[in-house]
């Protein structure tokens, strides 16, 4: 007699550490759920574009307004067109904003290329040429300690008593 109740005590024993076993792993794989959706929470607050509808308007010639643009651009903590905030900026063509949306990832990989980036430049040798029933107008950023590099080309368009970017080369 005294055989059969440690037998059944036995089981009794071994049914409750296998209960209990498979209730602590389903609460481990219920916290490791948890932790999965708060990283991904992180990441897309991350991604929220800068805003750029309060910019003052672009100067009044091509070379002031091309100047602005870059330090506007570079001056920035951020790409100030990534995510998608191009298409909001008032300082860009609708031309420009359908390149970069199409050849610039959303915004996401900058216009103006960061080996040519410099914070000491001069702007200059303006060109106009006609262009789809008007003008553009083209203006080079230069080194300032090496006047003869020239780094970039901006092309501006008038619009509204206005000079936006067309468009922006990277030169050499």
């Amino acid at each position: 007699m005294k055989k059969k109740y440690l037998i059944i005590l036995g089981v009794i024993v071994l049914l409750l550490i296998f209960g209990v076993s498979i209730l602590f792993s389903q609460q481990q794989s219920g916290t490791t759920g948890q932790k999965v959706t708060v990283t991904t929470q992180k990441t897309v607050t991350n991604t929220t574009p800068i805003p750029t509808l309060s910019l003052p308007p672009l100067s009044g010639t091509a070379k002031d307004a091309a100047l602005q643009f870059y330090k506007y651009y570079t001056n920035s903590a951020q790409n100030p067109l990534a995510a998608g905030a191009f298409d909001k900026n008032p300082y860009l063509t609708s031309e420009f904003k359908s390149t970069i949306a199409s050849f610039y990832d959303n915004g996401n990989v900058p216009i103006f290329c960061p080996t040519n980036m410099r914070k000491n430049i001069v702007v200059g040798q303006e060109s106009t040429y006609y262009y789809d029933n008007g003008y553009l107008t083209n203006e080079i950023i230069s080194d300032a300690a090496n006047a003869s590099k020239n780094l970039f080309r901006v092309i501006l368009k008038p619009v509204n008593n206005n000079w936006l970017i067309f468009d922006v080369d990277c030169l050499q």
